[in-house]
């Protein structure tokens, strides 16, 4: 049964417009990449209702997050051609170019990895190594859109157009078919902070049982 649900449509602090992705860091904070406002809200749950406390970022289009327990932040700014890092510290952000990034995920290690729709590369402070080439590899992989680690940091594509999911072995993740980097950029960032409580919708199931 669903126990309850913020957020309205709008651009508001606290509202949202075409949420692609949600994570929570080890001290619950709920973070929400908002993608039709190209930002990331922060959320702190409590009881029966949600509050905002900040909002931060200025994307285009972004696809994919990653939130660590740590509190760091990655977004895949899909439209700018951009990965951008929040550290939790709130020291400045930092991005790298990475060519229309969909979804961006982190190991135990700290390692980013980032996919695209023709390849998935480990991409660490502007340096980018080509993991897996989907135009040239013996597995066809047909418009992935997401990846995450398991505790045990085996990856998993999403291969939306196969209707199936991967799990890639180590050795994928270790040899790389190619390297660039790229020029980090750091910028200031900046953070809208208000408490705001949210208000929440419950909704109730019922089962009714019947016995002949």
């Amino acid at each position: 049964s669903v126990v309850g649900s913020f957020g309205t449509a709008g651009s508001g602090a606290g509202q949202l417009a075409s949420p692609m992705d949600i994570g929570v860091d080890g001290s619950n904070n709920i973070y929400v990449l908002d993608s039709g406002n190209g930002r990331v809200q922060v959320f702190t749950w409590a009881g029966s209702s949600a509050a905002f406390v900040r909002q931060f970022g200025s994307f285009s289009s972004p696809q994919g997050m990653h939130v660590t327990s740590s509190g760091d932040v990655y977004v895949a700014d899909t439209a700018n051609n951009l990965v951008v890092k929040f550290p939790a510290s709130g020291a400045a952000s930092i991005s790298w170019a990475v060519s229309a990034p969909l979804d961006v995920a982190v190991d135990s290690n700290g390692d980013v990895y980032v996919l695209t729709g023709s390849v998935l590369q480990r991409s660490q402070d502007g340096t980018n190594s080509v993991l897996l080439d989907f135009t040239a590899a013996t597995i066809t992989v047909n418009q992935p859109n997401s990846i995450t680690f398991d505790p045990s940091d085996n990856l998993y594509i999403s291969d939306a157009g196969n209707n199936r999911a991967i799990e890639l072995s180590g050795c994928v993740l270790t040899s790389p078919v190619s390297t660039t980097t790229e020029p980090i950029t750091t910028a200031s960032t900046t953070s809208t902070t208000t408490t705001t409580t949210t208000p929440t919708t419950t909704t109730t199931s019922t089962t009714t049982t019947t016995t002949t």
